[in-house]
């Protein structure tokens, strides 16, 4: 099953509209889709240590909000979401049971080279 499939059943079993989603990314966000590889975000202002996210075409921007992210299993690392970015933002944040997660962009990238590394997987 492809990338837009996979996106369409997790929506619904998270009884979310996926075609709201697409729209609403395609028109006040970033939508960046290939047959192994979907990415629904859009640019936010966040407050990290709140964990609070602003939405709105007038609010100033520093985060990159990412409604949707699938893609084929062990194809893609965090660096290789950071590269698919139009350019970057200061934060990056999702929901994640229930709670909005932010974190910092460098530090997104920084942990998963450090981890990598000791695990010996980058030689």
């Amino acid at each position: 099953m492809n990338a837009a499939g996979q996106a369409q059943l997790w929506f619904r079993d998270n009884g979310q509209d996926f075609a709201a989603a697409l729209l609403h990314c395609l028109f006040h966000g970033h939508v960046i889709g290939r047959p192994d590889f979907l990415l629904l975000a859009e640019e936010v202002l966040a407050y990290p240590k709140e964990g609070v996210v602003a939405m709105g075409p007038d609010c100033p921007k520093n985060c990159w909000f990412l409604w949707y992210l699938g893609h084929d299993q062990g194809l893609f690392t965090p660096y290789d979401y950071c590269n698919e970015a139009p350019y970057p933002h200061r934060y990056v944040a999702y929901r994640r049971k229930g709670k909005v997660r932010v974190r910092e962009w460098n530090r997104l990238l920084r942990d998963f080279n450090v981890r990598n590394t000791k695990e010996g997987a980058l030689t």
